[in-house]
């Protein structure tokens, strides 16, 4: 039984909501029935118009078209459409050619609406389809007019104070014709305005939400402390054939929307936002943020803001901010920690192995350069040579030998291209990213602390150096684990650094048990006292911080909070390091040690 593929397209939801599939779907279960067909693939286009030829280029229809091209669809298969302009409402020689492909690739057409099935290219039915398919251009051309003309009168409208469509700002609501207030939202946007005269974005966020028991985000927060609507604006759009989507037509209506925040006070906020500058990604003057577009949350996958509080560093989630990572905690850690760890002891060997072999790959890539250009010029010499002595001969079989040969020249010369321009984009993200081989980590040490102009500027080249060999750094705040990723070009090639960032030891003790957000330091040392206890039972009188450390870390982490996880919470840790004193004990759960 021939196979045949369904094609069901509609452009507006309006249509979606209607009958516009059931119909079309009825009519080809009719057709399939009476010819008896066998169905391999419904393709379904939904919200995609084929005026402009999207159908063609995107969605189900263009990955038919290309199966197609590539011969995967067998002769004699089936395309049914319910109409012509289902397939396409293009210009007349966009249409004809894409009717005209399938029907050369042994696919039939057939147009439920008629009745007709289309298998060949006789005059007859390429007339049909130029009719057609001119006729169905036509109709979308005049909506489209049409569709303009309302528009323009709408914005003209809008000019006159009247309310042209429903469509509003989410603080607003059209209620008997006229603009009504959501009190809550407008409640909202005043105290966000109020409290962003004195706070930045995230703690503006931060006490927004605890305020009110909202779940403002941050990029939400400014984008309503930016939004001209707020002071009664509206600026009207238009659809760009250029650029694809709506973008503004220069026009301002004023008191359009009711006014929620008066212009004054509008207008000193902005003020006060282009003075801070937030999020604008501005290198701090002193550039002591080597990580600047590198380190991510591991937790949330956000980005990390980097901050200078009281003289000291400090990085962010950024997420953790305004509550947006998997708990409500703020996650931080210390800067001149974190800055220093890939640069000392092995962590800075394992940077060292990255930029070695980055460098190795890098003279590789030039090397291979070389030769392809110099094939390249090979290639052309002979190319000019052939086509010289085509143009002398005179015997018709010497000539036809040197046009081939011409042709085989040409394709060299095509490929030849190709691999120059593969190894040209290779190169652009290696080239200058690997100087620091030579370094060592003293002059590390004083270039990342020190205040010199010298500093500031190795520092910042040393950000440019990082951003050549990793695509980011993940950091596990909780545990301050930081893990690197390669750039893909040396993915296959370099392992991960992983390594975890010191913070300074116990002044008392000389012990680091880590910093633990989500456990207070009261709760802390009741689980230190708890397991020296128990450890003391199991027969070691003077526990050891070696013998303590790994207990304890294992208790901490199976308190981590397991609110909104990412993925499915793994079983408790394991004690893959646990002293062989305690070979053998049996460990409870973690809540003992805090009761």
């Amino acid at each position: 039984m021939p196979l045949c593929f369904p094609y069901v397209r509609f452009s507006s939801q309006k249509q979606a909501d209607g009958n516009s599939v059931v119909r079309q779907s009825e009519r080809i279960e009719s057709f399939v029935t009476r010819y008896s067909l066998t169905v391999d693939t419904r393709l379904e286009d939904h919200g995609i118009s084929s005026f402009r030829g999207a159908n063609a280029k995107k969605g189900q229809l263009s990955g038919f078209l290309q199966r197609v091209r590539d011969g995967e669809i067998p002769h004699g298969s089936y395309l049914l459409i319910e109409n012509w302009d289902r397939l396409s409402r293009q210009v007349l020689d966009a249409s004809i050619e894409i009717f005209s492909d399938l029907i050369r690739s042994g696919i039939k057409i057939a147009v439920l609406d008629e009745d007709t099935v289309y298998d060949d290219l006789t005059s007859n039915s390429f007339i049909r389809a130029i009719v057609q398919f001119e006729r169905a251009h036509s109709e979308s051309l005049r909506k489209s007019d049409m569709s303009k003309a309302s528009w323009r009168a709408k914005h003209k409208a809008m000019a006159e104070g009247a309310i042209a469509t429903e469509k509003c700002p989410q603080w607003l609501v059209v209620k008997d014709g006229a603009w009504c207030k959501r009190d809550d939202i407008c409640l909202h946007i005043e105290a966000m305005f109020s409290l962003a005269q004195t706070y930045g974005m995230a703690e503006t966020g931060r006490r927004l939400n605890a305020q009110f028991g909202t779940s403002y985000k941050t990029h939400q927060i400014q984008y309503l402390l930016r939004n001209r609507r707020l002071i009664g604006e509206h600026s009207p759009v238009e659809l760009s054939k250029e650029h694809g989507k709506n973008v503004p037509t220069g026009q301002v209506v004023e008191d359009y929307y009711p006014q929620v925040i008066p212009p004054a006070t509008f207008e000193e906020v902005q003020t006060i936002l282009k003075s801070r500058k937030p999020f604008s990604g501005r290198q701090d003057a002193t550039n002591l943020n080597i990580f600047r577009n590198l380190l991510v949350c591991a937790e949330c996958g956000g980005s990390t803001r980097f901050m200078l509080k009281s003289g000291k560093e400090y990085y962010y989630c950024t997420a953790s901010m305004t509550g947006g990572c998997v708990d409500d905690q703020i996650r931080s850690i210390r800067g001149e920690f974190l800055r220093r760890v890939l640069f000392k002891f092995e962590h800075w060997t394992a940077i060292r192995d990255y930029i070695a072999a980055g460098s190795d790959v890098l003279k590789a890539l030039k090397k291979e350069e070389t030769v392809a250009v110099a094939k390249l010029t090979r290639l052309e010499a002979k190319a000019d040579g052939l086509m010289n002595k085509f143009a002398a001969e005179d015997d018709e079989d010497k000539a036809e030998t040197y046009v081939s040969l011409l042709t085989e020249t040409r394709k060299g010369i095509a490929t030849a291209n190709a691999d120059i321009d593969r190894i040209k984009h290779e190169l652009a993200s290696l080239d200058g990213a690997f100087a620091l081989n030579d370094s060592n980590v003293d002059s590390f040490e004083s270039m990342l602390t020190s205040d010199s102009e010298q500093a500031r500027t190795d520092r910042q080249r040393l950000n440019r150096y990082l951003r050549g060999i990793f695509l980011n750094i993940e950091l596990h705040f909780p545990t301050r684990k930081l893990v690197t990723q390669p750039i893909p070009a040396l993915a296959n090639r370099i392992s991960p650094v992983v390594a975890y960032v010191q913070q300074p030891k116990d002044k008392r003790t000389g012990d680091d048990y880590g910093h633990h957000t989500w456990i207070s330091k009261d709760q802390q040392a009741l689980i230190l006292k708890r397991i020296k206890a128990r450890l003391r039972r199991a027969g070691i009188p003077s526990p050891t911080f070696q013998q303590v450390k790994p207990i304890y870390d294992d208790v901490v982490l199976s308190l981590l909070p397991k609110r909104k996880p990412r993925t499915q919470c793994k079983s408790k840790p394991r004690l893959v390091e646990l002293p062989i004193e305690l070979d053998g004990v049996i460990w409870e759960a973690s809540d003992p040690f805090l009761k």
